[in-house]
């Protein structure tokens, strides 16, 4: 029986949505068969002798010509219609009606997807916000149960977007709709808000484990524990980061595009912020001791004797630290003193210091107001007076001590002294048991050493809520940025590390163009009257026609105290310093008086001088009138004189000196000034800015600051709002501040 081929029947084929469906041509099995039995058959012909030579010597020559075979051909003629101008039809009616109809919708599909994703995201913000309150609180349970909430949102909001093919976001962003913009970046927003929850429950989650941990006295579990989850912070936010770089703010809806520039801004925040706590978290591991035993130099700065640092260094303390504990803690009991009879150097001293000794000793060393230069000269001194090396060193004003006091509650020292130690009554009490040496002739200062061990005993006690350790947290930060706490450290990445925070009390180098003034006091012989002393800083500063800069500077020192007060109630003597951009010009100076030359030590000149003294302020030029010291350290001008005021009475001192650069060539070429410039069409602009900075440990400055400008200048912006009549004034700097004004010039 012959075999029929197979058949195919249209039904049988998938139908397509399209009208128009071209499928690939079948060929029938017979029509293959037929155009093969039309093929020829091969014919086979024998060769030809073309010639035969037969040769005298015996010998045959054959000549053959082989034939040629042809091989025949399969030829397929497929019919085509005469004219392609109907597929034509079809092809265009696809593209004008079809594809439009399919696209309509898929958008209406789109749209109706924009509102199922931005409720779905909206609960998910909503409960993100929720959490971030109640983080903020410090109720982490709740917090945490509404980051879980958070996630399920958009958890669900992203299950939405799943069916939709990846091209439609991408087309629906060229669709010229708010709507559909926003549609288009559902996916990233989606994935935004999940990752925001994740990194939300790793606040949460890293919270938790501080509150924990910071009570059961092992600091280095704690801070692996910090280094882990920080971590695990850190790379979040960097994802999250990525993801909203994806959304391109122009790209959203007006509503949209500032809560995504905030969201953008703060995230950066956060991930600075996460990148030092994974840093010092892994750092604080090696400060206290995980694999070698660490010693540091503590100095107790007392800021009611000022110094450039903070204060009087009356009393020191060697810290040892091993795997995060205390191994020791010894506090000379007569204090800085304690070093003077083992000094192995005679150093000359400071000039001014000859009112109090021939020769340089470790508790005058804190000289400069930059830390890092002070703390080093510390550790040498230390070192030379037969003491040991150090780590770092640590500096703590009495300020430290009273906040201290506020957490841990009354220390009761009755057993030894008689007293029970509060915040409110440290001061005047231990201040009586240091100077009339009521501790005995030899120990003064035993009785600082036994309130720190106590307070140190005392303190993990006292963290045993959330409410204290955020407490403690708030105001060791507080005296950090005020400088009544100062740290270095001899590792030097550690010690870089550190400067780039803006804690660690050094003079940071000025750019060029940039006004700075800092005023430095340093009691010498004048008693405690630091505590009475109420200081005003005023500062006029006169920009001329021509650019130029002129400041006038005065500070008004009031005296508080009543005569007769113990040593509250003596005269002030003050070596006053002012710091200013390097080769600015004293002009004019007065109002200063000095100590009487009799009461100044002679100077040994059989004694070494210090490099840092004899280029700085050993090379001093005297301006004649007024005697006032002018030369140059730290990157800056230093004019330098004595004050001193009686109570109950006030003094003014008066600078006035002219900057060394020009407003309108230091703004001249930079980028984003010619950028204003462009902006706004202008011509020629004046740039001032101006860094003020209160000194270490000391109680807030009122700074006063007025400017004057030629009248055609007009002033286009100010870094600070509160300018009124060209006039800034601020009660309360306690660490430095930054202001900044920007000029048209018209003439």
């Amino acid at each position: 029986m012959r075999q029929t081929s197979k058949q195919y029947n249209n039904d049988d084929i998938p139908r397509s949505d399209f009208l128009l469906d071209l499928r690939q041509q079948i060929i029938d099995e017979p029509l293959v068969k037929k155009h093969l039995s039309k093929r020829k058959k091969r014919q086979f012909h024998w060769p030809k002798i073309s010639k035969f030579t037969l040769w005298g010597r015996g010998g045959v020559r054959v000549k053959i010509k082989w034939p040629t075979i042809k091989r025949p051909r399969l030829s397929v003629k497929i019919s085509r219609p005469a004219s392609l101008r109907p597929l034509w039809h079809l092809i265009i009616i696809f593209l004008v009606i079809v594809i439009p109809l399919k696209l309509i919708v898929y958008i209406e599909d789109l749209r109706g997807m924009r509102v199922r994703v931005v409720n779905a995201s909206s609960e998910g913000l909503a409960n993100l916000e929720t959490a971030g309150q109640l983080l903020m609180n410090e109720d982490f349970t709740s917090a945490s149960s509404a980051f879980t909430q958070a996630s399920a949102s958009f958890a669900h909001a992203k299950e939405n977007i799943l069916g939709v093919q990846s091209w439609l976001w991408q087309l629906a962003a060229l669709v010229p709709s708010e709507q559909m913009h926003l549609g288009a970046k559902a996916p990233y927003i989606i994935e935004a808000g999940n990752l925001a929850s994740k990194l939300g429950t790793d606040f949460t989650i890293l919270a938790q484990h501080i509150v924990d941990k910071i009570g059961n006295n092992d600091p280095l579990s704690l801070m692996r524990q910090i280094n882990v989850d920080s971590s695990q912070a850190l790379a979040d936010s960097v994802a999250l980061n990525n993801i909203l770089n994806k959304i391109k703010p122009a790209s959203l809806p007006g509503s949209y595009r500032e809560p995504l520039e905030n969201w953008q801004a703060k995230l950066q925040t956060i991930s600075n912020s996460l990148e030092q706590l994974q840093f010092w978290s892994a750092a604080s591991l090696d400060l206290l001791g995980e694999k070698m035993d660490r010693r540091y130099l503590l100095v107790f700065q007392n800021n009611a004797e000022a110094r450039a640092t903070g204060g009087f260094i009356g009393s020191y303390a060697l810290l040892d630290v091993s795997r995060g504990q205390i191994k020791n803690l010894e506090i000379p009991g007569g204090g800085s003193y304690d070093t003077d009879g083992n000094l192995r150097r005679f150093v000359n001293p400071p000039a001014p210091l000859r009112l109090v000794s021939t020769y340089w000793k470790f508790w005058d060393a804190n000289w400069w107001p930059d830390w890092p230069t002070s703390a080093r000269e510390l550790e040498w001194f230390l070192l030379e007076s037969n003491g040991p090396s150090v780590d770092g060193v640590i500096a703590l004003t009495p300020d430290v001590l009273e906040t201290l006091l506020t957490i841990t509650g009354p220390i009761d020292l009755t057993k030894d002294y008689g007293l029970v130690i509060t915040a409110d009554n440290f001061r005047p009490l231990v201040q009586d048991y240091v100077e009339n040496k009521v501790s005995g002739p030899k120990e003064p200062k035993k009785i600082i050493g036994d309130l720190a061990v106590a307070i140190l005993e005392k303190l993990p006690q006292s963290l045993n809520d959330q409410a204290s350790i955020v407490k403690l947290l708030e105001q060791m930060s507080t005296e950090l940025a005020t400088k009544h706490i100062l740290l270095y450290f001899n590792n030097e990445a550690i010690e870089q590390r550190w400067e780039l925070t803006g804690l660690a009390g050094q003079l940071a180098p000025l750019t060029p163009g940039q006004d700075y003034l800092q005023v430095v006091n340093t009691n010498i012989a004048g008693g405690k009257t630091d505590l009475k002393i109420r200081q005003t800083i005023e500062e006029r500063i006169e920009i001329q026609e021509d650019g130029s800069v002129i400041n006038d500077v005065t500070i008004i020192r009031e005296h508080t105290g009543e005569r007769g007060d113990g040593l509250y109630g003596v005269r002030n003597v003050d070596w006053l310093r002012l710091y200013v951009p390097e080769g600015s010009e004293l002009l004019a100076a007065d109002g200063f008086s000095a100590p009487e030359s009799h009461f100044f030590k002679p100077q040994d000149v059989t004694a070494e001088d210090m490099p840092a003294i004899k280029l700085g302020e050993g090379s001093a030029q005297i301006e004649p009138s007024s005697g006032t010291l002018v030369y140059n350290e730290l990157g800056r001008t230093v004019f330098a004189n004595w004050s001193m005021v009686d109570p109950g009475e006030t003094v003014r001192l008066n600078f006035r000196y002219r900057l060394p650069f020009n407003v309108l060539e230091v703004g001249g070429n930079t980028d984003w000034l010619s950028k204003v410039k462009a902006y706004l069409g202008l011509g020629r602009i004046g740039k001032y800015q101006i860094i003020i900075e209160n000194q270490a440990g000391q109680s807030p400055t009122t700074w006063k600051v007025m400017w004057s400008w030629p009248a055609k200048w007009s002033l286009l912006w100010s870094s600070v709002d509160s300018i009124k009549a060209n006039t800034w004034q601020v009660n309360d700097i306690v660490t430095k501040q930054a202001i900044g004004l920007l000029f048209k010039v018209d003439n």
